[in-house]
Parts: structure tokens; sequence; C-alpha cells
């Protein structure tokens, strides 16, 4: 029985066609059923290795195979199924009634067994009833699609780092969770597209192996076809992946990010006001501390600041003139930064700190006003994205000393003053910073007014469910609703309500954390820990925050930090040895910024990519068609006719054989077709052999020829010429150099 199979399968693979879609299916049946099995003992612990299980899933799969193109027939197949399974019986009974020392070894030994046998005659089923029946690939499939929907299904409302696979996954392979997430679904596309064209296109229909060995069950592609619909599948999952990501990343990232995402560009903001998550662990930063800071006056709070918004669309904060905001680099991490100190400032002092990103960042930050960003060399890459130290100008003022002062800078032009001024046109913002002023003269004890208005009143919540359109200002429904909100809706309505009373103030974003949880001057940043907080220009202190703490949370994201990792980034880091710039960045003399890494996921520049490759190829597709009607001599239209002849009958599966003459090929395509390319195989091989450029034929005779020629080619069926201009396989057969 198994050497009928081993026959069949045998003649199957004289044929190149057979041979590639046979293996290839049962390639990617192995492949599915082990990934299949390495999901599910990573999310259930089943507590054995998942090669045991792929292992006896890929027996299953050849055994179901072999048995298929067999004689046996389904009844017999269950016999034998039947057979095995009471034949495993009657080995693991026996062997449970012999005594030996070691009782739980055997138990534990059959407890492995038994999961390998179930994955065995499950791999053979499902293989037998695949070549078996034609239908049932459409329900592996759609099986397989929907475990794989389910196993996103953890992941709804932007929770990318559920399951816990997921979470280790991205961690150990120091990429995005939602990259994670879009390379997997990718991968499953892909490999359930080719599982598909292979099942219905290439697929072996066993039941016909008992009359002469297995066929093709539907259409046969050549190889050249597979080939160029693999790569245009490719490009499409590419562009999907693409398009997927730059949809939901700056969504994603905001959402587990208290709404603060990273924009860099100027006039753009990087706030939202949805809703975000509010039990995100997800680490971003490691932190060390080269100084001491203990008459930092926000203590045990700490603000990092990586960008600020000073310009006021008339919606919202968005990033201002970058040189108004000199206080902030604006640079990403791998640059280079220096940066005199502001001597309009003073009560500060240098603080150094180490930094190590741990997720993509585009913009440094740091403690306050940096005066210089160096490079460091990364101690880990496998852990750690970036690694640079900034020198830090960070302030040493008693909050209680600010009440008396003034605001603005003395340095800064009338327009410049204006800019941070700017209000918004809604007069509700004046009238209620005005009635919560009342009675107040000096400017700093207003800002302080109105922070602690809107610490006491408003609730904190990271779902304010607030639903506003795209020209509608998004902070009425907090400040003049329900008072509900976070970082986001109180930053805005405090700058706001500050330039309401011609305070010069801006958003400043980045990251604010306890340094109660800090260990031996090494902090962790959390994505959790990324804020947006309000500041006001003091004169003599520069930007001071004005940070709303609201007293009534409804829902908050605080957990503890992981301490266990903060210990294990703390054991990689050295002494961090400054790595010299390759270039220089320095700000009004010759600043020079660097593009942000291409990896994954430019979306225009390969969309632009991939339209330039089609145009590439239909206009060489073109030319090869219709290269006859350029002008020259006889002997080079005729060539050029001869080969888009031979191109169109490519495209319609009508291939010129290794080894047949051009006559043989002509009198083949005669009698399939009733196409007569004869005399044009007698010219073409006339004008190959002669020795001058003769013209064989006058210029309106073989215009007249070719023209009927093609007409009769070009009523070819099967395909339209448009169609037939976008098939590739003639296309590639050029490039690559085939003889026509």
């Amino acid at each position: 029985m198994l050497s009928i199979a081993q026959n069949n399968i045998r003649r199957s693979f004289n044929d190149p066609l057979h041979s590639y879609g046979f293996s290839g299916i049962i390639l990617l049946r192995c492949l599915l059923f082990l990934f299949v099995s390495v999901a599910l003992n990573s999310i259930f612990d089943i507590g054995i290795n998942s090669f045991y299980l792929s292992s006896g899933a890929a027996i299953g799969v050849l055994l179901g195979s072999l048995l298929s193109f067999s004689g046996i027939k389904q009844r017999g197949f269950l016999v034998l199924i039947g057979s095995i399974l009471l034949l495993y019986w009657i080995v693991w009974t026996t062997a449970l009634l012999v005594p030996r020392q070691n009782v739980f070894q055997i138990y534990n030994l059959k407890t492995v067994a038994d999961l390998v046998i179930a994955c065995l005659l499950f791999g053979a089923v499902t293989t037998w009833l695949f070549w078996r029946h034609a239908t049932y690939i459409m329900l592996e499939i759609l099986v397989l699609v929907g475990l794989c929907l389910s196993m996103f299904a953890d992941h709804r409302n932007y929770r990318l780092t559920l399951p816990q696979t997921i979470n280790d996954l991205a961690w150990t392979l120091g990429i995005d969770y939602l990259n994670v997430l879009v390379l997997i679904g990718a991968f499953f596309v892909f490999c359930l597209t080719i599982f598909w064209m292979l099942s219905s296109s290439c697929r072996l229909d066993s039941r016909q192996s008992l009359a002469g060995g297995p066929r093709i069950f539907s259409g046969s592609p050549s190889p050249l076809h597979v080939g160029a619909a693999i790569l245009a599948l490719s490009i499409i999952v590419i562009i999907a992946s693409t398009a997927i990501y730059h949809r939901y990343h700056l969504v994603a990232q905001t959402r587990t990010a208290h709404g603060v995402g990273q924009e860099t560009g100027e006039q753009l903001s990087p706030l939202q006001f949805h809703s975000a998550l509010g039990s995100t662990n997800q680490p971003a930063a490691l932190v060390r501390l080269e100084t001491d800071y203990p008459d930092n006056p926000f203590t045990p709070m700490l603000y990092l600041r990586e960008s600020a918004l000073s310009a006021f669309n008339g919606r919202e904060m968005v990033i201002g003139e970058k040189g108004l905001n000199d206080d902030v680099s604006f640079l990403p991490p791998e640059a280079a930064y220096d940066r005199n100190s502001d001597k309009s400032t003073y009560r500060r002092r240098n603080i150094t700190q180490s930094i190590f990103t741990l997720t993509n960042h585009q913009q440094a930050f740091g403690i306050d006003f940096p005066e210089s960003m160096r490079r460091l060399e990364n101690p880990q890459k496998s852990r750690f994205r970036d690694a640079y130290r900034v020198q830090s100008m960070a302030p040493t003022y008693s909050l209680d000393t600010l009440k008396k002062l003034a605001v603005g800078n003395d340095s800064w032009t009338a327009e410049e003053m204006e800019h941070f001024l700017v209000a918004h046109e809604d007069g509700r913002y004046r009238e209620l910073a005005q009635k919560i002023t009342e009675g107040l003269e000096s400017p700093i004890e207003k800002a302080f007014a109105i922070t602690d208005y809107l610490s006491r009143n408003s609730i904190y919540t990271l779902t304010p469910g607030h639903v506003t359109g795209p020209n509608e200002d998004p902070v009425a429904p907090y400040l003049f609703g329900d008072l509900r909100g976070y970082c986001v809706h109180f930053a805005h309505a405090t700058v706001y309500l500050l330039r309401a009373l011609r305070i010069p103030a801006r958003i400043a974003t980045g990251y604010l954390t306890d340094l109660s949880d800090s260990r031996d001057g090494h902090i962790l940043l959390r994505m959790s820990d990324r804020h947006a907080w309000a500041e006001v220009y003091i004169r003599g202190k520069g930007w001071v925050p004005f940070d709303t703490q609201p007293d009534q949370v409804e829902s908050h994201a605080d957990i503890e930090v992981d301490a266990g990792l903060l210990e294990e980034l703390m054991g990689l880091l050295g002494p961090g040895e400054e790595i010299l710039p390759d270039s220089s960045w320095l700000q009004e003399t010759g600043l020079k910024d660097v593009s942000g890494s291409w990896f994954f996921l430019n979306a225009s520049s390969m969309v632009t990519l991939f339209l330039l490759a089609v145009f590439l190829l239909v206009t060489i597709k073109t030319y090869l068609i219709f290269c006859w009607r350029l002008p020259g001599p006889s002997k080079k239209r005729i060539k050029r006719g001869y080969i888009a002849a031979c191109a169109i009958l490519f495209d319609r599966g009508l291939r010129r054989q290794p080894g047949e003459t051009r006559e043989e090929f002509a009198e083949r395509i005669m009698a399939a077709t009733g196409i007569d390319i004869c005399y044009l195989s007698y010219l073409i091989n006339k004008s190959s052999y002669a020795s001058n450029d003769t013209d064989y034929v006058d210029k309106s005779g073989l215009n007249g020829f070719l023209n009927a020629q093609f007409k009769g080619l070009f009523s070819l069926p099967g395909s339209s010429r448009l169609l037939s201009i976008l098939k590739p396989g003639s296309t590639f057969a050029f490039i690559t150099g085939r003889k026509w």
C-alpha cells in the first residue's frame, strides 16, 4: 500500500511543477503546526518541549500524505487510525503493569507520549482530509484565520502588551509592541495566502492516484508566475503592514503614554485628547543621576523635559518656532548638542544625567535646561536603543520665593513676547481666569491660583469620553463641562487661562517621575510616566512648571515600578564612555537635524518605490509587445516582431520549449490556436543567418504582414489586451535574457 503511494508521489515528482507544489504544501503545513504548537505551549504552558509536539505533527503530515496517495479508502484509513490507537493503548497498558522503582518517571513519559501521539494523529487526519476532500482546504484556512484573530483579540483597545508572550517577544527582540503585532499579522497573512495559492492552484488530487498517478487539481501556473505572484504578495503585505503601522502607531503610542506622543515637526502636536490606557508598565528609559540633586524644588517629583508647545493654531497648542524655545534641543538622542547657559537665569546648578532609552525616542530629554548632550557607548545593544549623557542647569530656587517676581524675558523682542501670549478666541477663558484671580495683582500669584483652582475642581480620569469634531475646541468640554480629563486637558486649560491674563505660558512634554521609586540614583521611566504640563516664564528663573494635580481621582495609571527589572538594567550599565560625534549639531552655528529611521515604515517612500517598479515593468512590457511598430530596417523589425509574438504567446502559456526549433514551435502554435506564425519564423531565421542588412520584405508589405499577424495574436482568448500588458511573465523572461 505504501509502495503504491511512493510510486504515485515519485511519478508526480517527475514534473517540476508537481514537485514544488507538493513539497511547498508539506513544508507550509509543517510550519503552521510548528507555529501553533509553540504558541499554544507559550500561552497555556502545556509542560513539554514544543519541538516534540511539532515533530509529532510533522510526522503525521507525512504519514497522512503517504496514505492519501495509496490505494487505501476512507474506511480503511479509519480502521488504520483506530489500530494505531489500540496498539498504543496496549503498549502503555503493558508498560504500566511492569513494576519499577521510579513510578513517576513512566507516568511523565506517558504524558509526553500522549501529547505527541495526539499531534501525530491530528496531523495525519487533517492531511488526509486535505488531499482527499477539495472543500476541506477552505475550512482549514477559516479555522487558522479564526485562531489568528482570537490571538489578536487580547490586544483590543490598544492593550499591546497582552498576552505576556507578546510582551516577552517585544522585549527580547528589542522592538516596539505594535511592530511585533504587525509583523506577526503580516507573517500569518503571507503564509496563509501562499498556502491557499499552492492548495488551490498546485494541489495534487490524490483521488486520481489509482488511475495513473496524481494530477493537477486545477490550473497549473508556471514557476515564474508563482514567483511573480509571491513577489507581488510580498509587496502588498509590506505596503499594507506599513499603512497599518502608520495608521495606528501614533494612537497606540499616546494611549499608552497618557496622550503624550513624540511628534517633532513645527505646527504639529504630539498630544492627543482621546482616552488613554491606565495599566501599562512598559519600560521607556533608564536614567542614572551622576550628580546629587537634593535641592530639587519639586521633590519628590522630577520633571524631564523633551519638547515644548508654544504656538496656538486656533484649536490646540502645537510646536512653535524652535528658536524661541532654546532651552529644548529638539534633537534625537544620537545627536551632539552644545548650548550656553541662559545668563538671565540664576539659582541653578549643573546636574549630569546618563540616559539609556528602552524604546524609540525621536527627541532627547533631560532635566530642565540642557547645556550639552553627548552620545554614550551603548552598554547592551540587545536591551538599550540609545545612550547619551546630558549636562543640565537645573533649578534650585524655592517655589515660595517666586510669587512676587515678574514674568517674561527682558531679551525677548515684542514679537517674541507676543508669541507666548496668543490667547484662545473663546471669551469664556478670559472670564473664568479673571474670576479665579479676582483681587490678585502679582502674575505669579495668579498662576498659582489658576493651578490650585484646577487641582481642586478637576477629576483625573483616563477615559474622559469627550467627543469633539476636527475643528472644535477639545478643551472646552473639560473646562466648561464635567472637568474630567488628564494631563493633556489640564496643561491646555492652564495655558489658555494664563494667556488670557497676558502671562507668557507654554506646554512642556516629557516625563514626570517619583524619585522615591529610584534606587541608588537610577530611575526606571515607564510609558505611563509620560506627561504634559504648563510652564510660565519667570524673570530670572526661566521656564517654571505650573502643573495641575487633581485632588479627585477617578482612574489612574500609577503602578509599582518593576524593581527586578530596574536591578537587571542597573547591572548592565558600565561607566558610560562618550562617543565622539560624527558631526556637529550646534544650533545657530550650522545646527543640523538628522532624519529618523526608515526601518519598517516610511509609507510614502515605499509606495513611491512600488509605483516606480510597476511603471518600469509596464514600460518594459509595452516596449516588448509594440516594439515592432518602431521604425528601422526590416531585419530589426522582423526580429522585434518575432520577439513580440513570442512574448504574447508566452503570457498565454504557449512557450517555446528547450531544444524546440522555431519551425517546430510555429507548427505547435498553429495546431493549438490556429494562429500561423510560420512565415514570421521563416523571416526571422532568414534574417538571423544573413550576413548583411538586406530588406527581405518591402516596408509596405512588412507593415501589412505585421499588422495582420498581431491582429490575430491579440485576438487569442483568455486575456484582454490591457491584462496582457500587466502580466509579468514575459517581462521577467525578457529581463533575464530568455532566448526567443
